[in-house]
């Protein structure tokens, strides 16, 4: 027995509605491959970025072990007094407290360098991350090592 009140449905897509459904696939597919390309290229560039990281933390420490020697000379004694050059101190071992902290991000810095390209891409927040920690750090270290030399050209 057929319900004559309820009719059957057609199921015939119209072109209009077949258009639009492979426009939705292929934006889809579409944002899939640009959030993949972002990912990848970002994760690369992390490398870089960390190794440029490493370059200006070996200057930092290079421009430090400079100020240190400068100030364990007998020269500054004659220039300053015990007061300045104790406190002046007491900025480079904060400075130098800073760059060791750092060294330890470093070394997983090395460690992410091993990991292959695609490996990568799976630690790339973390590698963002360690990144903007470490730049945070040698911000501060930069600081003190600013404040030493400005004392130091000041004696």
């Amino acid at each position: 027995m057929v319900d004559s009140t309820c009719p059957v449905p057609n199921c015939i897509d119209s072109q209009l509605s077949i258009t639009a459904n492979v426009i939705g696939i292929l934006t889809f597919i579409g944002a899939v491959i640009t959030a993949y390309l972002v990912a990848s290229f970002q994760a690369l560039s992390i490398g870089r970025e960390l190794q440029e990281f490493c370059e200006d933390f070996e200057s930092t420490a290079g421009q430090l072990s400079s100020c240190y020697k400068t100030l364990r000379s007998s020269e500054l004694d004659e220039l300053a007094d015990r007061d300045t050059l104790e406190n002046l101190m007491q900025l480079l071992h904060r400075a130098r407290d800073q760059l060791k902290e750092m060294d330890k991000g470093i070394e997983r810095i090395g460690i992410r360098r091993q990991y292959s390209k695609w490996k990568r891409l799976r630690t790339m927040v973390a590698g963002t991350a360690l990144r903007d920690e470490l730049n945070k750090s040698l911000k501060k270290a930069q600081q003190l090592l600013s404040e030493i030399q400005l004392c130091m050209i000041q004696l």
